[in-house]
């Protein structure tokens, strides 16, 4: 289940995207929905998210999302021609280059890298 503190901070990332996403309850099923230009894209609520590795899953499932949605990468990585990759780690998750491994911006902190 998506806690407030992680919907917070897929709030914050998802700005760095642009204003074309927002969160919804209303879609074809009951639940919190991922949306793209006002319409659901993927229902938000039922993933398990016990820890650093899931959430890692959701948050490359909701770069798919935003990848398809703008038709571009996001979020380019600032040093190469290619995407971060959200990468777990003990107790949170980073946006990481995946040349390199080092990492770009914790999650919830796209905005200010």
């Amino acid at each position: 289940m998506l806690r407030d503190d992680h919907l917070r901070k897929l709030t914050d990332d998802l700005a760095a995207a642009g204003p074309r996403f927002s969160f919804s309850t209303e879609g074809p099923l009951p639940g919190l929905w991922l949306c793209a230009d006002g319409k659901p894209r993927m229902q938000l609520d039922f993933f398990p998210l016990h820890g650093s590795e899931e959430l890692a899953n959701l948050l490359d499932q909701v770069q798919d999302v935003v990848m398809e949605t703008l038709a571009e990468m996001w979020p380019p990585c600032p040093m190469h021609d290619h995407i971060l990759d959200p990468r777990p780690g003990d107790d949170r998750v980073e946006w990481c280059c995946p040349e390199t491994g080092q990492a770009v911006a914790r999650f919830g902190e796209l905005g200010s890298a």
